[in-house]
């Protein structure tokens, strides 16, 4: 074996154990612990990507010094460090300008909701609450027209019973959307409340998103994603953020 792949071969399996170790005190029962392996995991995602940036865009430089820096670089940790809180920064104003938007789009299916209510048209009423529910997810009083709507809509058992077997199919459907709206509710809350694993999911998805980056860099992203989506929570995240097609779109993790 020559230098340079022994030298990728032990640089691969000290990857390897150190991505144990962290998914190790991630399981950790002590909190500090675990605080401090997902912040850990953060950043060495953020090196791994920057390693394959400068693998791409590395050039032979002049052994020339033109002009010497007249301040002192800052260390890499500063350097990334800085890097994961202009992202936090950047997500969290995008996240506001996306509720925003959906804020719009809720109200104005709530008043469709509304209108198909006062028509006695419950079924649609129900629909168009649900659609709202999918764009604000903590919206209260789209819940409570819905579960007013679902209540009218029983009636039409009492009025024509040949009708049970259409409304009770439809009513169970709307039981499990409601249950599916409720855990990605609470979902959002948490990751919006900064709970930690709730955004290390999301960002091991943005992360392992992104194309063209080395298999290890997939690897190790996939084994800490496996441990971390063990609780409702975060596989309501992972599948609210596109897991399963961030997952079987890329060839590399196919």
């Amino acid at each position: 074996m020559d230098a340079d792949r022994e030298k990728d071969l032990q640089k691969f399996l000290k990857n390897v154990d150190e991505i144990s170790n962290l998914i190790q005190e991630m399981n950790s029962d002590d909190p500090v612990v675990q605080q401090k392996a997902v912040l850990e995991t953060e950043k060495r995602l953020l090196l791994m990507e920057e390693d394959q940036e400068e693998d791409e865009c590395r050039t032979t430089l002049n052994k020339t010094m033109i002009s010497p820096p007249q301040t002192a670089m800052k260390s890499a940790e500063e350097i990334n460090s800085e890097a994961f809180l202009a992202s936090v920064e950047k997500d969290a104003k995008e996240r506001a300008k996306r509720r925003r938007e959906n804020k719009v789009l809720a109200d104005a299916l709530k008043e469709k909701g509304n209108e198909a209510f006062a028509e006695g048209n419950y079924e649609t009423a129900i629909l168009r609450y649900s659609e709202g529910l999918e764009k604000l997810k903590d919206m209260k009083v789209l819940y409570t027209n819905r579960a007013q709507s679902r209540e009218c809509y029983k009636k039409i058992l009492e009025i024509n019973p040949k009708l049970q077997t259409q409304v009770k199919g439809y009513l169970n459907q709307v039981d499990l959307q409601e249950k599916a709206d409720l855990q990605e509710k609470e979902a959002h809350e948490l990751l919006d409340s900064g709970k930690n694993t709730a955004v290390t999911t999301k960002n091991l998805l943005e992360t392992l998103s992104k194309p063209d980056q080395i298999p290890l860099f997939y690897a190790g992203g996939i084994e800490i994603l496996t441990e971390m989506i063990n609780e409702c929570t975060e596989q309501t995240l992972f599948r609210t953020h596109n897991g399963f097609s961030i997952i079987s779109d890329n060839e590399v993790i196919r």
